[in-house]
């Protein structure tokens, strides 16, 4: 699948500090579980997950696509619609909001509207937006969120009045 879509790339402050401090199975279970039912809650709106979700679970949303590796989550919109694109950033602005104040959790995320090149099955993701993304985020000295020129103009294009934070 290759296009160009919404595109939000966001690291985990601190988790190489956290990692490192800490034995895994305690990082598994506190931060890593956490998130994981955060990301459920932000993509869903559906109340806090019971039981957390599975990394498939997750992937399986049929609007946003979801990859993760270590301290970093990447979330794209499956299509190049404005229900797609306005639902990745509404993701990242609930996982946001759901991360501020939980301890070893905050995040930081860049969003762009660029091309983007999805392989889900060999977990392949490469793009103009992969790279501006990363560039942004690690601009960014402080958790929150920030847009790329582009991404802001889809979004302004897609009905932004429609976005719920």
């Amino acid at each position: 699948m290759l296009g160009k879509r919404i595109v939000a790339l966001g690291d985990i402050l601190g988790f190489t500090r956290t990692v490192l401090a800490n034995p895994a199975d305690r990082v598994i279970a506190g931060p890593l579980q956490f998130l994981r039912n955060a990301l459920e809650h932000s993509m869903n709106h559906a109340g806090w997950p019971v039981a957390v979700p599975t990394l498939a679970q997750l992937q399986s949303n049929p609007i946003v696509g979801f990859a993760w590796f270590s301290d970093t989550i990447l979330l794209f919109a499956r299509e190049d619609t404005e229900r797609a694109n306005t639902a990745v950033v509404e993701t990242a602005a609930w996982l946001l909001h759901e991360t501020m104040h939980a301890p070893r959790s905050q995040m930081r995320f860049a969003i762009d509207y660029d091309e983007l090149y999805v392989d889900e099955s060999n977990g392949i993701y490469v793009g103009k937006a992969v790279v501006h993304t990363a560039q942004l985020e690690k601009e960014q000295e402080w958790s929150g969120g920030a847009l790329t020129d582009e991404a802001a103009q889809r979004i302004s294009n897609t009905g932004a009045s429609e976005i719920h934070y």
